[in-house]
């Protein structure tokens, strides 16, 4: 299904693009896709035939974050490249978050060095733009994982150590970006050989966001950990643990599925 042309239909409601771009992001962080896409279907419609044509490129940059949460990769791809058109037409402002789900695109499609360059540009973009400290903390974190599968181990540290600054110790309200920097950051950890640490931040992610996505990213991660620090049984464990979450909530074809068998099928 392609997210902007398959609309489902909806009546004419009052619109307020700031309020219901801020209930999608909700619905993602609560897993809650299908409602997620009937109100980003809604919205894209009704931008489309009103004088709100402003609003369409930040509706696009949603629908790749959602695409690439289900793993509808190629999907994505169409709706990152209609979103680049659409700003570089008309609102080169978005530049910013177009260059941050390219790379998180990328990533899950397994280009390194493309993902790393895009999230480069996110990071000083963001800054230009004076983005939340947390989403530019998110590019850096996306940069910091293309590095780390480059083996430049030292440059996703230093990126990781100033992304943790933004990441609040507590908080009350369930964030997006927020676990997922942790994760990275157990990543880099764990690929530096400090697996207390690595745990440490990934214990600390899944206990910030109990939603299936995250506990399913932030289970898989803890795999990885745990199979770099020899622990095999705690490994194969936190690696059914998540695949078990992803394919409840998309399936066995998703991405993360993918590298939770990758894990399993270590001897």
């Amino acid at each position: 299904m392609k997210l902007y042309v398959l609309l489902l239909a909806a009546p004419q409601l009052s619109v307020n693009f700031a309020r219901d771009s801020g209930r999608i992001d909700d619905y993602m962080v609560e897993c809650r896709y299908n409602e997620a896409i009937t109100l980003l279907n809604t919205l894209l419609r009704l931008a489309d035939s009103s004088s709100q044509q402003y609003e369409i490129v930040p509706l696009l940059v949603k629908s790749v974050t959602l695409a690439v949460e289900i793993g509808r990769l190629d999907e994505a791809e169409r709706e990152l490249a209609a979103a680049a058109v659409a700003a570089r037409e008309q609102f080169p402002s978005r530049s910013a978050a177009i260059a941050r789900e390219r790379a998180a695109l990328l990533l899950a499609k397994r280009d390194f060095p493309q993902a790393r360059a895009a999230a480069h540009n996110a990071v000083k973009l963001s800054r230009q733009s004076g983005y939340y400290k947390i989403r530019i903390a998110y590019a850096q974190s996306l940069e910091a994982l293309a590095a780390l599968e480059l083996n430049d181990t030292e440059a996703a540290a230093k990126l990781m150590q100033e992304a943790l600054k933004s990441v609040p110790k507590k908080t009350s309200k369930q964030y997006f970006h927020a676990p997922r920097i942790l994760y990275a950051a157990a990543r880099v950890a764990s690929h530096q050989g400090d697996h207390a640490t690595a745990e440490a931040h990934c214990r600390r992610g899944l206990a910030m966001h109990p939603a299936a996505r995250d506990a399913a990213l932030g289970h898989l991660t803890l795999a990885e950990i745990h199979f770099a620090a020899s622990n095999i049984d705690a490994g194969r464990q936190a690696a059914e643990t998540s695949l078990r979450l992803t394919r409840e909530l998309f399936g066995d074809q998703h991405q993360d599925a993918a590298r939770a068998r990758l894990l399993l099928a270590q001897p």
